[in-house]
C-alpha cells in the first residue's frame, strides 16, 4: 500500500502506518488484541491476554504491555522498541493507525516494506481471505526499494535480506 511515514517520536525514529477498516472497532480489536487473530498477520504474535504490566518473551528478547484500553488503544514495548495500536471508530470505518519507535540502527526501509506487507495481511484477515507469508511478502522488493527511496535510505541491507527471504519462503 506504501503509505508509511517516517518521523520522529520522541527523539527517536519512528514508522507510522494508517489504515481504514470497513468493520466495526471492535473486530478489528480483536484482530490486533487476540493471540489466535495475531498468528495470522503479526511477525511474533505471542500468547499474551494483554493486560497492563504483562511480561513479554519471545525469541530471546523481552518486553512488556504498557497500554490496554479496549477497543481503542493497545501499546507495548519489545527489545527496547515502543508500538502502538490506535483505533477509532467512524460512521462507515475504523481508522487503524500503527506506530513502531526504534532506534537509529533500524533498516528503515526494510522494516517500513515488512510493516506494509503485515499490515496487508492483516487487511487480507479482515476481508476473511488470510494470506500466506508467500503470497504476501511476493512484491516486497518493490515496496522496499520504494521505502529506501522515499527515506533517502541506504538499500543494500534490504537487498541482502530480500535475496534471503526469497530463499526462505521460495520466492526465487
Amino acid at each position: 500500500m506504501k503509505d508509511g511515514k517516517l518521523e520522529t517520536f520522541e527523539g527517536r525514529p519512528a514508522l507510522r502506518f494508517e489504515r481504514y477498516y470497513a468493520h466495526p472497532v471492535d473486530r478489528v480489536w480483536q484482530a490486533v488484541s487476540v493471540p489466535e487473530q495475531l498468528e495470522h498477520w503479526f511477525p511474533a504474535a505471542v500468547q499474551w491476554q494483554p493486560v497492563v504490566g504483562e511480561k513479554i518473551d519471545a525469541h530471546g528478547m523481552h518486553g512488556k504491555v504498557l497500554i490496554v484500553e479496549p477497543p481503542n488503544a493497545l501499546a507495548w514495548e519489545f527489545n527496547a522498541d515502543f508500538y502502538s495500536f490506535e483505533l477509532a471508530e467512524t460512521t462507515q470505518a475504523t481508522n487503524l493507525t500503527f506506530l513502531h519507535v526504534f532506534d537509529l540502527a533500524v533498516p528503515t526501509a526494510q522494516t517500513a516494506a515488512g510493516w506494509d506487507v503485515y499490515l496487508a495481511k492483516l487487511d487480507a484477515l479482515l476481508a476473511g481471505q488470510p494470506v500466506s507469508d508467500k503470497t504476501a511478502f511476493a512484491d516486497w522488493d518493490s515496496l522496499h526499494e520504494y521505502y529506501a527511496t522515499e527515506f533517502g535510505a541506504d538499500p543494500t541491507p534490504g537487498r541482502r535480506f530480500w535475496a534471503q527471504l526469497q530463499d526462505t519462503l521460495g520466492l526465487g
